[in-house]
């Protein structure tokens, strides 16, 4: 008796169940499906970029040709002259006045040489000379070249010697023939000392060669003086 109850109240239930599941699904249309609120994230905005420029294309050079080898001159080397400012130009003594023992003159003379240049000079001297009563005047003319600097140098003579008022003495020594001729050649060489300054001091010392009419008479000379 208890369990008839029972079913019977199952079976209602389930045939409500069957009766009322047909409504829901008429009256209950299918809800569709909210679209998610979530957005979608952002894409990044694009940035600018500057134009990239292609990298250069290098340039290949045809290889040189070799051409002939320079030649390299030597520098040429200008010596430069030295000149003495103006207003110090080095100055030398042109004239000079001695006493000469022997010498051109034979016995004793004064002379005096003038020099054109440094190194050239004209000497021109009067002597006298006495032998066995007869009295000769001398007159000696030479040109001299002179070697060397400043004071010292090697000099070497030419010239000659006139007698005036001579005759012939009749006798073979030298002092004999030297007055017997007219005129008498002459050579020379030694040291002569001119000093560059004026009033300085003069010096000579010269083997001479007189040319006689017959011979020739070896001679020596040395003079001292001053310059102007």
């Amino acid at each position: 008796m208890l369990r008839a109850p029972n079913q019977l109240w199952i079976f209602f239930l389930l045939a409500l169940m069957a009766l009322f599941q047909p409504m829901e699904l008429k009256s209950a249309p299918p809800t569709k499906a909210k679209k998610s609120a979530i957005k979608a994230p952002a894409k990044p905005a694009p940035t600018k970029t500057a134009p990239v420029s292609p990298p250069p294309v290098p340039v290949v050079e045809p290889p040189a040709t070799p051409g002939p080898p320079a030649t390299v001159s030597a520098p040429t080397v200008v010596e430069e002259q030295k000149t003495p400012p103006p207003g110090k130009v080095k100055k030398y003594s042109r004239a000079q006045v001695s006493f000469e023992i022997m010498g051109q003159g034979f016995v004793y003379s004064l002379y005096g040489s003038y020099r054109f240049f440094r190194s050239i000079a004209l000497n021109l001297g009067v002597a006298h000379m006495s032998y066995n009563e007869v009295e000769v005047l001398e007159v000696p003319i030479s040109l001299s070249v002179l070697f060397g600097k400043k004071a010292s140098f090697l000099e070497i003579l030419s010239g000659v010697t006139f007698n005036l008022f001579t005759e012939n003495m009749g006798s073979a020594n030298a002092a004999a023939k030297f007055a017997s001729s007219p005129s008498v050649p002459t050579v020379g060489v030694g040291y002569r000392y001119w000093e560059e300054d004026k009033h300085g001091f003069h010096f000579r010392s010269m083997l001479y060669g007189f040319f006689t009419q017959t011979t020739l008479v070896p001679w020596v000379g040395v003079s001292l003086g001053c310059t102007f």
